[in-house]
């Protein structure tokens, strides 16, 4: 039989032990679960980090980056509205003359097309084949909705002028 002050000096050693910082701890731990650094641990949220941003990138609306193209591709002229760049390919076999305005204020404006090239002398046409491109800061402004591209080859002698029109919705 153990006496009382047995008792009580094992009491104080293992006191003593708990509050002794010299005295390693014995941990238990899952013999199968891998040993890791607490230092170099990575937070869990930290992981989802990556996935997060591939789905924010997959998910988002790419409409800027997606060109829009009227009428469609192989016709006389194509535009091709890429970001902010507007592109007008000339696929016809003479050079043509444009005019490009916000759909907005065509009931408002007055305008002629050129009918020699020396009625525009600033105005240089897209020669046959070939493209040009436009930034729509330059043509119209941010909340414009639409905008419309008038295109002619210049006529011949004794021709009549034959204007076209392609509009293009803006994103």
């Amino acid at each position: 039989m153990k006496s009382r002050t047995q008792r009580s000096d094992t009491d104080s050693e293992a006191r003593n032990e708990e509050s002794n910082p010299l005295i390693p701890k014995a941990t238990i731990r899952n013999p199968k679960s891998p040993v890791i650094n607490s230092k170099f641990q990575i937070p869990n949220s930290i992981l989802f980090l990556p996935l997060l941003l591939f789905l924010l990138v997959a998910c988002a609306d790419n409409s800027p980056a997606t060109p829009i193209v009227a009428p469609e591709p192989g016709a006389p002229v194509v535009v091709t509205l890429n970001g902010d760049e507007l592109l007008v390919a000339n696929n016809t076999a003479e050079p043509i003359y444009q005019r490009i305005f916000a759909s907005e204020i065509l009931p408002f404006i007055e305008w002629a097309p050129c009918w020699t090239p020396e009625q525009c002398p600033d105005e240089e046409p897209i020669p046959a084949g070939e493209s040009r491109i436009f930034f729509l800061k330059s043509i119209a402004e941010q909340d414009t909705q639409a905008i419309t591209i008038f295109w002619w080859p210049l006529p011949g002698p004794q021709q009549a002028i034959d204007i076209q029109e392609i509009e293009v919705e803006l994103p």
